[in-house]
């Protein structure tokens, strides 16, 4: 059994509407499964609860290691994190809605930044 929930319409900064939707499957009595969906980008997905946000409690030393380790990027090689940078779920992040600040600098001067980082091997700070 499908519950529809709720569903509601953000509008980023470029005023572009996302609509976002919660529906929910009863698993137990009084345990939902709920799924949010959005037209904003069909990649968008809440994490598993046990996951932490990649940053979340790193060192710049641990997070630029974790970045370039294969094993933990998702299996990513050098030409791969360079294209994962165009991907369009993580320019959304730069279309943040009503009310919430956008990153200190432009997606195109992350890009610029990215790709040097990458392209000379992605140093990773002592600290």
């Amino acid at each position: 059994m499908l519950l529809f929930i709720n569903s509601t319409v953000v509008k980023g900064q470029d005023s572009t509407a996302y609509q976002w939707e919660v529906s929910g499957k009863k698993i137990q009595d009084k345990v939902y499964e709920l799924t949010f969906t959005t037209t904003g980008n069909p990649k968008w997905q809440l994490p598993p609860p046990a996951m932490k946000m990649v940053f979340q409690g790193k060192s710049a030393q641990e997070l630029a290691l974790q970045i370039k380790d294969y094993n933990q990027n998702g299996h990513k090689n050098q030409q791969q994190l360079l294209e994962h940078a165009r991907d369009t779920l993580v320019k959304s992040g730069w279309n943040m809605g009503e009310g919430r600040v956008a990153p200190p600098l432009s997606y195109t001067a992350f890009l610029q930044v990215w790709d040097t980082w990458i392209e000379k091997g992605a140093y990773a700070p002592a600290r």
